[in-house]
Parts: structure tokens; C-alpha cells; sequence
């Protein structure tokens, strides 16, 4: 990738404080008194409930008032209701959001109808406790925006809590942050400092896809920071055609978050290549191939993950139907790599659904 030409640009530097490293879940307690939160409801899944105990025992000085593990892909409106209603009745002053990206849009939804902060404590790499992006989902329909007011007020990375993520499962959510990475490299308002730490994280999470599974081997720990470094290029750019088509067939079709990016991936970096080849040459430095999209369907297929939406459950009729919502959300944030036809979104979107094997 050539950085050699500098035009001017703006930058918004690290806006969400940051602890990072095995055993941090343990600081929690000191954490929330550092950011005034004393009456805590828990914000997670069935999945997050399991590791709750991990965490209760270091904020029982601070009170545990309340735990909703409810937490849904998509963040539809029903979950923020039922969420509120217990904060709300517990008198809880702040959250912890325990979980993936399902418990941190949860936390986001709050804090920006109800302005209840919260720490973030992720289990996946969703990288979305980064930013200042929030989405729901009331029906069919996903709104999504950016609102300082939703950052978490302070992010602890744990690789422990990660290390049991199911292989397959990692690799989907780490595929899904490097769709942050690759979308960073060519936004229009991109710039040499997010290309920079778009290449650490891309070479963070290439890193950590191929010690997965590897014995004795602590994947989690790069995985983490690439997921970190990820979330900060996805804040601190504009989203381009990924991820309006994975919103619009979340919003639509309620399809499962961390597998539609990661199945998605590769066709979206395949049809941007044809305008720009800077997401496809960022990852393909990672992954030391000049196909890294195929490189991620061959990873993906060999851990037992999904690379088709038809495997998901998917209508092939309904997916190439989301395609004038994703040109709806793209008309919205104009910039590199968006002056696509419909029928070049339907391509990909049937490309998806069927898994065809990428050439980029």
C-alpha cells in the first residue's frame, strides 16, 4: 500500500480509556469507582452469564443490583425495554457490559436513551466497545448512528475471558474486525494515522487466526488487541458498503452478526477492489497473500464456520432483495468505493448466499 502522498486530513485520537491484560477483569471494582459508577446492573447473554461469577466477586464491594442476560443480536427495542425496566427498579447508576457486541449495543442503547454509563468487558471481537456507533432494531428494520454520548467509560480487555471462545466462533468474530480494518484503509475520511493502526490490527488478528487451535498456544491475547486496534479505525471512519450490506440483512433478516460479516467479507472486498485496491492490499500484507479473500474463505471452511448465507438458513430471494436498503445506507455516507449499481450489490449479495469462491 502507498502512503507516500499526504493530503491533509483530521484525526480524533483515543477517546475510550483502555485497560488491557490477563487477570484485569479483577480491577473492575476499582475501575467503576474511578468512573462514579456504585449500584451496577449486569448487561450480558446466556453465554456471558457463565463467566459472571469471574467478575461478581471483584464488584461485590460496589453491589451487584441487578442482571439482565438478555442481550440480542441487533439490539431490537424490545431488549432495551426489558433491560431499563430492571435498571430502572433496581436504582442502578451504571452497567458493565459483559459479552460481545449483542451486551455493548445493549450498554449503548441505554446510555443514550437513558444516560447510563457503563464499562465494557468484552468476550468476543466485536471491537464495536470502541466506538461511538449504536444500532437497533425495532421490526425489520436496523437504525444505526454515532453518538459520543454512548462510549463505554472505560474498556477492560481480559484475554482469560476469552480463551474459551469456540474456535469456530473466533474466527468469525475476528474476520468481523478485520472488516473494520479493511474498510478503514479506503473511507474517505481515512488518513495516515488510521492506515497505521489499521495495519497493526490487521497483523494483530492474522496473527492470532493462525495460532487458533494450536496447543499451548495463547491466541486470544493478539486477537484481543487486533479486535482493540480494529474498533479504533471503525470509530474514527466512515462505514462503506460491508457493512451496509451486513446491517441491512441484520436489520432484515436477523441473520447471526459475527458469521454474516465473516461470510460477507470477501465478496464486499472483491467488488470494492474493482474501485480501489486499498482494503485488499492492507489485508493481503497481513495474511502475505495477494488473495486474502479467498485466504479468509479457506480459513473459515477449515475451522467449521459457515462461508455461505444459504448455510445460515438464508432465502436466496431474501437476501438479494435487502440490496436497495444497502444502497439506501450507502447513499447516506457517500465516499470511496460506494458508486456501485444495484445489480452489483444483488452480485455480491447472491455471491454471499451461494459462498462462491472469491477472486480477491
Amino acid at each position: 500500500m502507498n502512503d507516500d502522498t499526504v493530503t491533509g486530513f483530521s484525526f480524533r485520537g483515543l477517546q475510550t480509556p483502555v485497560t488491557f491484560g490477563r487477570g484485569s477483569v479483577g480491577r473492575i471494582g476499582e475501575i467503576l469507582a474511578r468512573v462514579g459508577i456504585e449500584r451496577v446492573v449486569v448487561l450480558t447473554t446466556s453465554r456471558g452469564a457463565g463467566v459472571f461469577s469471574n467478575v461478581q466477586r471483584s464488584v461485590d464491594l460496589h453491589g451487584v443490583v441487578g442482571v439482565f442476560d438478555g442481550s440480542r443480536e441487533h439490539v431490537p427495542v424490545e431488549a432495551v425495554a426489558e433491560a431499563w425496566s430492571i435498571a430502572e427498579r433496581s436504582g442502578a447508576d451504571g452497567a458493565i457490559a459483559l459479552g460481545g457486541g449483542s451486551s455493548v449495543g445493549l450498554a449503548k442503547a441505554l446510555a443514550r436513551r437513558h444516560n447510563l454509563p457503563y464499562v465494557a468487558v468484552p468476550t468476543t471481537l466485536a471491537g464495536s466497545e470502541m466506538t461511538s456507533i449504536w444500532g437497533e432494531t425495532d421490526g425489520q428494520r436496523k437504525a444505526t448512528g454515532r453518538d459520543a454520548e454512548v462510549r463505554a467509560r472505560e474498556v477492560v480487555y481480559d484475554p482469560d475471558l476469552v480463551d474459551d471462545l469456540p474456535v469456530s466462533l473466533a474466527a468469525q468474530s475476528a474476520v468481523n474486525a478485520l472488516a473494520h480494518v479493511a474498510e478503514s484503509a479506503y473511507a474517505p475520511d481515512s488518513s495516515p494515522v488510521v492506515r497505521a493502526v489499521a495495519r497493526e490490527a490487521a497483523h494483530s488478528l492474522a496473527a492470532g487466526l493462525r495460532s487458533l487451535g494450536e496447543a499451548n498456544v495463547r491466541a486470544s491475547d493478539p486477537l484481543l488487541v487486533g479486535a482493540m486496534l480494529a474498533g479504533m479505525c471503525l470509530d474514527a471512519t466512515t462505514m462503506g458498503l460491508h457493512h451496509a450490506v451486513c446491517h441491512a440483512l441484520g436489520g432484515s433478516l436477523s441473520l447471526p452478526h459475527a458469521a454474516t460479516h465473516s461470510i460477507v467479507l470477501p465478496h464486499s472486498l472483491a467488488l470494492t477492489c474493482t474501485i480501489t485496491p486499498l482494503g485488499v492490499e492492507l489485508l493481503g500484507q497481513a495474511f502475505d497473500t495477494r488473495m486474502p479473500g479467498q485466504r479468509l474463505q479457506s480459513i473459515l471452511a477449515g475451522v467449521g464456520a459457515p462461508i455461505s448465507l444459504e448455510s445460515l438458513g438464508a432465502a436466496r430471494d431474501d437476501v438479494v432483495g435487502v440490496a436497495p436498503d444497502v444502497l439506501r445506507r450507502m447513499s447516506e455516507h457517500p465516499g470511496a468505493a460506494s458508486n456501485f449499481s444495484q445489480a452489483q450489490v444483488e452480485g455480491l449479495l447472491f455471491d454471499a448466499w451461494k459462498g462462491v469462491r472469491v477472486d480477491a
